[in-house]
């Protein structure tokens, strides 16, 4: 079975390229894909913090109303 590597294409503006750019060099970032996958992985691990706080948030509601129909 042959792999297939798929590229992912992004669309940047011209100001966006350079930013990421001179993020890869300031950082250290072995290419400009890499530094992609990075922020997403950001984006990706902000959310599933958010999504866990609202659930602990929910959880604490939830058992608000439980006691107070007690």
């Amino acid at each position: 079975m042959k792999r297939r590597n798929r590229k992912i294409h992004f669309r940047f503006t011209e100001e966006e390229y350079f930013q990421i750019t001179k993020n890869v060099k300031e950082n250290s970032y072995i290419s400009i894909s890499e530094f992609v996958r990075h922020k997403l992985l950001e984006r990706d691990t902000l959310l599933l913090e958010k999504i866990y706080e609202n659930n602990k948030l929910l959880k604490k509601v939830i058992s608000m109303i439980q006691d107070s129909a007690l």
